[in-house]
């Protein structure tokens, strides 16, 4: 299955997440913050699936997939996956973001078969699921 990084600040939405996807075989990691998880990202040894919060303190979801977009392959190798409450607030930059890295958007409050068909697609996307 799957190795997933879910990058949101609030404690109970991670570890729904979390639970959740452990329960359907997949491997998740959590991180607190876009800036932590991006420094997850750079490092990990292999591809992974990023279920992306949108607003964060700090650097944003759309911080992230800035230095995405403008960094090297350590970043674009990952697929991502926004969350946001905020679908239609969304700035112009981050629409032309999420059209550049072809990033879904799932709408909070989620329905958990949309969040796994998010991840299959991604999934299947990075050749992680046969």
């Amino acid at each position: 299955m799957a190795s997933i990084l879910i990058v949101e600040d609030d404690a109970m939405t991670r570890e729904i997440l979390r639970l959740a996807l452990e329960d359907v075989g997949h491997t998740p990691s959590e991180a607190s913050s876009a800036a932590a998880g991006s420094a997850l990202l750079r490092v990990a040894p292999v591809p992974m699936i990023v279920l992306l919060d949108q607003l964060m303190p700090g650097l944003s979801g759309e911080g992230l997939l800035e230095q995405v977009a403008s960094g090297g392959e350590e970043l674009r190798r990952h697929a991502y996956v926004l969350l946001t409450a905020g679908a239609h607030r969304l700035s112009p930059r981050m629409v032309e973001l999420l059209e550049e890295l072809n990033v879904p958007l799932v709408a909070k409050p989620f329905d958990f078969d949309t969040i796994l068909a998010a991840v299959d697609a991604a999934a299947l996307h990075l050749g992680q699921l046969s």
